[in-house]
């Protein structure tokens, strides 16, 4: 009887260790299953006076992922946003909100089949340079607040980019050799400079057959030049 009463407690004991590990395991899974981590890819130099593309997405998710809370921010002297757009069918851009140096973007999937897995490029954003006079960098970060199918939120891990903003470069005469005309002799003093840069000692002397004027003379000056010579 004793031996009994002693199995049946042990028994019941497990069952009960056996029952509060399974309920921990499950909220734990789902919890740790929305981790993530933005992304950001942007141009590592864009023009003044341009328009440029940046793209925000997710990675590292492991349980799918159906809204999302995009923060960006922004240097407000250097770039404007000008418009965002989805980049995966059947998530939508619901709202935006925009104020100067920040634009706040909230998203959704519409439906199950349409959850974020694993990692994705979800939106494009575009921006346009200002009209500075000087060269300088500037940054744009995410943050993100993501939601799961069991209404999880979790704080995805920020990220951001650093990009260098340049003058319009001066396009220089393809006349090279000041006779009045673009012709073979031109051509030729391209060539015969081809890959020297603004690092190189004889710049100054090179720098003629820069007619893109982008601080290096390579095949885009040559491909100028023939433009010019076949009118």
């Amino acid at each position: 009887m004793r031996i009994n009463k002693f199995l049946a407690g042990v028994t019941l004991a497990c069952t009960l260790m056996i029952g509060a590990i399974g309920f921990l395991g499950s909220g734990t899974v789902q919890a740790a299953d929305v981790a993530s981590a933005t992304t950001l890819s942007a141009p590592s130099k864009v023009t003044y006076g341009k328009n440029f593309t940046v793209d925000v997405g997710l990675q590292s998710v492991t349980n799918a992922v159906y809204a999302q809370d995009f923060k960006i921010q922004y240097n407000a002297t250097l770039m404007e946003f000008v418009s965002a757009a989805s980049l995966i069918d059947g998530i939508a851009i619901l709202e935006e909100k925009e104020s100067p140096g920040s634009v706040r973007i909230i998203m959704a999937s519409k439906g199950a089949e349409h959850g974020i897995t694993k990692e994705a490029v979800i939106a494009a954003l575009t921006f346009k340079a200002k009209q500075l006079e000087l060269p300088a960098i500037g940054t744009i970060s995410v943050d993100a607040q993501i939601g799961d199918g069991y209404g999880i939120e979790v704080n995805a891990a920020s990220s951001s980019v650093q990009i260098g903003f340049e003058i319009v470069p001066v396009e220089l005469s393809p006349d090279i050799n000041g006779d009045g005309k673009v012709s073979i002799g031109d051509l030729a003093i391209v060539a015969a400079n081809y890959g020297k840069t603004s690092a190189d000692s004889d710049w100054e002397q090179a720098k003629r057959a820069d007619v893109n004027g982008d601080g290096k003379i390579d095949v885009d000056d040559l491909a100028l030049i023939a433009k010019k010579i076949l009118g």
